[in-house]
């Protein structure tokens, strides 16, 4: 799904979720802008952006004021998910995005337990073509430990350097044995670094990623309205946006 040829893009035909992690919160915001200014170009006026996060962990996408009302966004777990196909059922494309999805008890769900509804309902969602799902999380081990489906049923990573045991975490073992400390793991105040990931082949690269602020200046705000008769752009999915 990930592509890489000088510049990293992802193919929206055959990843339809993402986990973006680590330990530089930047990584999160700009993956977060990163999808929505193409998703706006792809959905034009056909788009709701959902977005499920505690009020501490909203920092991470540094949402402007002005921009704060064109998102829906909620503290609770079955808001969120009553949210989604509300929209879903008017035909419009949703921009899925939660933050740390292991501090929502609804969507905990260890491998014997049964599934609640909300975490049924998501992984309805991830199965829809037009739904992106965008999960961000600040530690894999917890969202492995609490919500062990999600890091199983979703191979696309978006990995920020930083430490090392926390990079191999979102690996398989043979991945995160192969991977080296090197200078590209440091954070950089003035740089965003990261390692894309796919679990399903182990394909793993490194980039750099656009500053949230560039990408913010990208979106077409008026774009963002939502009309049941619009029609989805066609496009060739986000390719050229996420760095290089």
């Amino acid at each position: 799904a990930f592509g890489d040829d000088n510049i990293v893009s992802l193919d929206d035909s055959l990843a339809g979720q993402l986990i973006a992690c680590g330990t530089d919160a930047r990584v999160m915001g700009s993956c977060f802008w990163t999808l929505l200014v193409k998703q706006v170009q792809m959905h034009s006026q056909n788009i709701k952006v959902c977005i499920l996060a505690s009020h501490a962990s909203q920092v991470w996408l540094q949402i402007p004021a002005t921009l704060k009302e064109r998102f829906y966004i909620t503290e609770s777990a079955e808001d969120f998910s009553a949210e989604i196909k509300k929209w879903r059922e008017n035909n419009t494309f949703v921009y899925a995005v939660v933050l740390n999805p292991y501090a929502f008890e609804e969507l905990q769900k260890d491998d014997f337990s049964p599934a609640a509804d909300t975490v049924q309902d998501l992984m309805s969602f991830w199965r829809d073509r037009n739904v992106f799902m965008l999960f961000l999380t600040d530690s894999m081990k917890k969202l492995k430990d609490e919500c062990s489906y999600i890091e199983a049923d979703v191979p696309y990573r978006v990995i920020s350097v930083g430490n090392i045991a926390s990079i191999r975490s979102a690996m398989t073992f043979d991945a995160g044995d192969k991977l080296a400390d090197s200078p590209f793991n440091t954070v950089r105040p003035n740089v965003i670094k990261a390692y894309y990931y796919n679990k399903g082949t182990d394909k793993l690269g490194r980039f750099r990623m656009y500053q949230i602020d560039q990408l913010i200046r990208l979106v077409d705000v008026e774009a963002l309205s939502c009309s049941s008769s619009s029609e989805p752009k066609v496009d060739n999915g986000y390719s050229g946006l996420f760095g290089n």
